[in-house]
C-alpha cells in the first residue's frame, strides 16, 4: 500500500491518480485525514495502516506568488518532517520532495549537483526549511529525497509559467517572460515514472537524493520557442529583463536509464489536452 500525503496539491493529486490508474493500492490524505503537525495523529495513522511506501507531498509555502514568508512556514514544514521521521519504522521507504530553492535563490543556481552546498544558507523561511530537512534525511537509510525545481502538467494552476504560456499561445495572446534566465521544468508524468522506479527498485537501503530535472538546460525564451512551434503560427514574446538562473544537474538522474517523455513532449501533451 502506498500512502500519499498532501493530496490536495498538484503533485499529490496527480501521483494518486497515476498510481491508481496503474492498479496500485494508493491512499491519499489531506490535512483533514492526517494532520502531520499532530504527532499523536501521525502515530495513530501510520501504525494503523503501516504503509509499505509513504510519499510526502505535504508542504507549506514555496510558491512564487505567496505573499507571506514567515517563521510559521519554517516551523510547520520541519514539524511535519520530524513527526514522520519519528515513526519511520512503520514504512519501508519514504519519498520526500525538497526544493531547488535550498541552493539559495539570491544567487545564480546553474547546473548544481546534488552534493553541492549552496552559496550560503538560504534566509527565506521556506527554502531554509527544505535545506534543514535535506540535512536531516541524510542520517536515514529509507528515504529518497527528490529535489523539485519546477513541475508542470495538464491540471496545474493558470498562474504557472508553462500553463500560462501555452494557454496564451492557444488563444493567440503574447507570452510574457518576467526574467529570461535558465529554468528547469519537469513533467509530472516523468516524476511519477522516477518515483515508481525508485520505490520498486531492489537495492540496499540507503539515503538517495536526485535532482528531478532534464539533462538539457533551457532559458525561458527557449522554452517559449518550443511552444511557438506547436502549430503553424507564433505569438509575440515580451521579455521584462534578466534574473538569476534556477536549474540543477540531471546527470545523476540520467544514470538511472529511465526513458522520459521530456520537456518538449510534455508541453505538447499539455497543449493537446487544452486545445
Amino acid at each position: 500500500m502506498i500512502l500519499i500525503t498532501g493530496s490536495n496539491g498538484f503533485i499529490g493529486r496527480n501521483l494518486t491518480k497515476l498510481f491508481k490508474k496503474d492498479g496500485f493500492e494508493a491512499i491519499s490524505t489531506t490535512k483533514k485525514d492526517l494532520d502531520l503537525l499532530n504527532g499523536n495523529n501521525v502515530e495513530y495513522f501510520l501504525n494503523l495502516y503501516k504503509p509499505l511506501f509513504l510519499i510526502n507531498c505535504a508542504t507549506v509555502g514555496g510558491r512564487r506568488f505567496d505573499s507571506v514568508d514567515d517563521y510559521s512556514i519554517f516551523y510547520k514544514n520541519l514539524l511535519m518532517v520530524e513527526n514522520l521521521l519519528r515513526y519511520n519504522y512503520t514504512f519501508r521507504k519514504m519519498i520526500f520532495f525538497s526544493s531547488g530553492a535550498e541552493y539559495n535563490k539570491d544567487y545564480n543556481i546553474y547546473n548544481v549537483k546534488e552534493d553541492e552546498y549552496p552559496n550560503s544558507v538560504p534566509t527565506n523561511f521556506y527554502a531554509l526549511s527544505k535545506y534543514m530537512a535535506t540535512q536531516r534525511f541524510k542520517k536515514y537509510n529509507n528515504i529518497i529525497n527528490l529535489r523539485i525545481f519546477n513541475c508542470f502538467g495538464e491540471d496545474e494552476g493558470n498562474d504557472r509559467f508553462i500553463t500560462n504560456s501555452i494557454k496564451n499561445y492557444i488563444n493567440k495572446k503574447p507570452i510574457n517572460i518576467w526574467a529570461d534566465n535558465y529554468f528547469d521544468f519537469f513533467y509530472i508524468n516523468d516524476l511519477y515514472v522516477v518515483i515508481k522506479f525508485l520505490l520498486f527498485q531492489e537495492y540496499n537501503y540507503e539515503y538517495f537524493e536526485y535532482n528531478c530535472v532534464y539533462k538539457e538546460k533551457y532559458k525561458l525564451s527557449n522554452v517559449v520557442k518550443l511552444i511557438n512551434n506547436f502549430k503553424d503560427y507564433s505569438v509575440n514574446v515580451n521579455i521584462d529583463g534578466y534574473g538569476y538562473d534556477y536549474c540543477g544537474s540531471g546527470d545523476k538522474l540520467n544514470k538511472l536509464g529511465i526513458e522520459f517523455i521530456g520537456l518538449k513532449n510534455g508541453m505538447k501533451n499539455c497543449f493537446d489536452y487544452w486545445s
